[in-house]
């Protein structure tokens, strides 16, 4: 599903040209659950906007679904995004003026597939993360956890191949962090391709492999 071949990503700072991913190759198949950690500023965020299509990488080349990213527009890769890949982000990203069922309503506003069914499909996802019951609210008056499962609710509107998940409970309690683990869970059994971003070690466990990021070279980690 997923082919990274010798993929360099670099910066400019202060102190000059930062490489921040050196050579990276790997690959993932469809229906995989991978988790990533390493230390910050290791280049994990990186290495996610570039699966997600959101950065390009300097050097190398993306095989997603064996179309090459590095050859494709920015409206057909903004088409990809919309119908292939779902986004988690640790600061759940909601729209503060939206309701709960609005902000999962986004992405397919753009989707054509789905858009004539789209209060169905909100619904369907909001029941999935226990949301049901919150769909006027607005995201002030929401738990953490319910937010994220709210951010979790619009990464899967649109049915997504692909989930990318950058430090999903990373300002979650321990009760919430389990909460959209099983959620995680219930969606990779389902057989959507889960990549997790995470520092913690506990997290990356319910994953089926565990890699780690350092020096810009991502290899398989073992417990």
């Amino acid at each position: 599903m997923i082919i990274l071949s010798n993929i360099h990503k670099s910066y400019k700072s202060a102190a000059g040209k930062e490489l921040v991913l050196k050579d990276l190759s790997f690959s993932i198949d469809k229906g995989e659950y991978v988790a990533i950690m390493g230390s910050s500023g290791a280049g994990k965020s990186t290495l996610m906007n570039i699966l997600g299509t959101l950065e390009r990488a300097d050097a190398g080349e993306y095989l997603y679904e064996d179309k090459r990213i590095e050859k494709m527009s920015k409206g057909q890769l903004t088409l990809l995004r919309n119908e292939k890949i779902g986004f988690v982000f640790q600061n759940f990203q909601l729209i503060p003026n939206l309701s709960v069922s609005q902000n999962v309503l986004l992405p397919l506003i753009y989707n054509r597939k789905w858009f004539a069914r789209k209060n169905d499909r909100v619904r369907k996802a909001l029941d999935l993360v226990g949301l049901g019951a919150k769909m006027r609210q607005k995201p002030h008056q929401l738990s953490g956890g319910q937010k994220q499962r709210a951010a979790i609710a619009r990464a899967i509107v649109n049915e997504p191949s692909l989930l990318l998940a950058d430090e999903p409970t990373g300002s979650l309690d321990e009760e919430n962090t389990e909460y959209i683990l099983n959620i995680f869970d219930e969606l990779h059994q389902k057989g959507v391709t889960i990549i997790l971003i995470t520092h913690d070690l506990e997290v990356a466990k319910r994953a089926q492999k565990i890699m780690m990021l350092k020096g810009g070279v991502l290899r398989e980690y073992s417990v």
